[in-house]
């Protein structure tokens, strides 16, 4: 995952590269308590994402919204704006853990 910072309190998930070997395997949900756990520590109120359909990715197409982010546009190309709010965000229990 790549994300970048804005100037209103908010850090934009750029790229989020997974293997489709993992997918579903609950390893999106590590990925993003590790990114929700630095954007806290950051004093960053939300996340922001946008998923672009191609080809290639649709295997994710609702991935954000099985992360608990909430839709806030639909684009061009059909292109959805996403949008998770770190005060309403629950770190789910995971039958694995990672360590660093």
């Amino acid at each position: 995952m790549i994300a970048e910072g804005g100037d209103d309190g908010s850090w934009h998930l750029d790229t989020c590269l997974m293997s489709c070997l993992v997918v579903g395997r609950k390893l999106e949900w590590s990925t993003l308590n590790a990114l929700v756990g630095a954007a806290t520590s950051h004093n960053v109120s939300y996340i922001t994402a946008i998923y672009v359909p191609t080809a290639k990715n649709s295997m994710m197409a609702g991935y954000y919204d099985k992360l608990g982010f909430i839709r806030t546009s639909v684009g061009r190309e059909s292109a959805v704006g996403y949008r998770l709010s770190l005060w309403d965000y629950i770190v789910p229990t995971l039958p694995f853990r990672i360590s660093e």
